[in-house]
């Protein structure tokens, strides 16, 4: 009865992971760290600004407007990365703080306005309903129709998947989701980082998705916060990991 319970949490959870493990380990690499938190607070924004208009939550007006939020600033950083522009994480982060205040502004006189903002950053995993579930699996199979076409397409398909993460599980989630793991992996052989790419992608799925039944599952013993304890769960487990990597590499040079 309890595994029912925890069910559509962890399928959210598990939606979330199949597209962000392989998306962290492009965002790594094109070394566009907060890429992610930028469309992630510009899809939060299509959001509140639909609050604000008392647009019905879920509608397609709804998800149009934070689709739209975010695509735009997906195309303002694939404009910056074409042409090559330098210090482009410097403007992502400012388009981040920039968009984040204007949020705030934005939902600064409704009476909900603490609520909205920590459903946004924290998410409301275990509340996630079928309908929910549904939705980003529309926005991924769009995600992966354009990507089947456009092969160059990817600052639009992350803002794709990102505003249909966001939704499902806030801002701070997608963000540990997409960099945690892609971090605990980047150190396997990086000499090699072909050679052993989807070797790191299979071992973030199985961080990823051991620190969501973690996360979870604390979560429902202590009743506490799911989506913190998810966080804290990535975090714990990469650094293991970090740790299980450094120490075989030492071990190896020893023999060496």
């Amino acid at each position: 009865m309890d595994f029912l319970l925890w069910l559509p949490a962890l399928l959210a959870g598990l939606l979330v992971i199949l597209t962000h493990i392989p998306l962290g380990q492009i965002v790594l690499k094109k070394e566009v760290i907060f890429l992610d938190l930028a469309i992630a607070q510009a899809a939060a924004l299509g959001v509140t600004l639909a609050h604000v208009l008392n647009i019905m939550p879920n509608s397609i007006q709804w998800h149009s407007i934070a689709a739209i939020s975010a695509i735009m600033m997906a195309a303002l950083f694939q404009y910056l990365d074409r042409k090559k522009t330098p210090y482009l994480e410097a403007w992502i982060g400012c388009s981040f703080v920039l968009t984040a205040s204007l949020g705030v502004v934005l939902i600064s006189s409704s009476p909900h306005a603490a609520e909205h903002l920590k459903e946004i950053l924290m998410g409301q995993i275990l509340w996630v309903t079928p309908q929910n579930l549904w939705v980003t699996v529309a926005y991924y199979f769009v995600a992966a129709a354009i990507w089947g076409v456009w092969r160059r397409s990817f600052y639009f398909i992350f803002a794709l998947c990102i505003t249909a993460s966001v939704q499902l599980v806030g801002v701070y989630l997608v963000f540990a989701t997409l960099i945690m793991p892609a971090l605990a992996t980047v150190f396997i052989d990086a000499k090699y980082k072909d050679k052993y790419k989807y070797i790191r992608i299979i071992l973030g799925y199985i961080l990823a998705i051991a620190a969501y039944i973690l996360g979870i599952g604390l979560s429902h013993w202590g009743d506490w916060p799911a989506s913190a304890l998810i966080i804290f769960s990535l975090a714990i487990l990469s650094l293991l990991l970090i740790a299980v990597v450094f120490i075989v590499k030492d071990k190896r040079a020893e023999k060496a």
